[in-house]
C-alpha cells in the first residue's frame, strides 16, 4: 500500500516509535515456506524478535469484539478507518 493519506496497521508501531514509546523492525518477505507473501512483516518490537513459529499478530475493531480476532492480513496492506481498538500481541504456535 504505502499510499499517501492511507493509514494502515503498520502506522501504529511506526507512530509509537516516533513518540519514543518503542522500537520496531519490519522485514520484507518474498515467501514464507511455499507461500508467496510479498509483504512486510513486523519482525521486532523492542527486545521481542519473531522467529520460527513465534511472532506478532494484531487485531483491530470495536473494543468489545476485537479480542481473539487475529487478522491474517499483513500490516502494510490493512487500511484502517477509525478502529476503536488496535492490539498487537505475541503468539507462540510452536518452537521459537
Amino acid at each position: 500500500m504505502w499510499v499517501p493519506g492511507t493509514i494502515t496497521a503498520a502506522d501504529i508501531p511506526m507512530s509509537l516509535a516516533d513518540m519514543g514509546l518503542l522500537s520496531y523492525q519490519f522485514s520484507w518477505h518474498e515467501r514464507i515456506g511455499a507461500v508467496d507473501v510479498l509483504n512486510y512483516y513486523l519482525e521486532r518490537v523492542d527486545d521481542w524478535q519473531a522467529s520460527g513459529a513465534c511472532g506478532f499478530v494484531y487485531e483491530v475493531g470495536e473494543e468489545t469484539t476485537a479480542r481473539g480476532n487475529h487478522i491474517h492480513v499483513q500490516t502494510d496492506i490493512c487500511a484502517l478507518g477509525s478502529p476503536e481498538c488496535a492490539l498487537f500481541c505475541w503468539i507462540e504456535l510452536g518452537p521459537c
